[in-house]
């Protein structure tokens, strides 16, 4: 059995998603009972934390808006 680290499987999972076909906008409800319309194609991304934030900038650095935190 192959052992896969959280970083790892975090950093798969991500680039597996964002190399999903473009799809129609829609409409979601988040956690909090919002509804939120998505459009079908995303140019702009802020990542929730650090891990995410390099996961998209070795991806797609161009559609960044910005960091969680500060660079050292």
């Amino acid at each position: 059995m192959i052992w896969i680290d959280r970083r790892s499987f975090v950093a798969g999972a991500s680039m597996m998603l964002l190399a999903l076909p473009a799809r129609a906008a829609r409409t979601v409800t988040d956690s909090a009972g919002r509804r939120v319309e998505l459009p079908d194609r995303i140019n702009q991304v802020f990542a929730a934390g650090g891990p995410a934030s390099v996961v998209v900038y070795a991806m797609r650095p161009e559609t960044m808006v910005g960091w969680p935190r500060a660079l050292r």
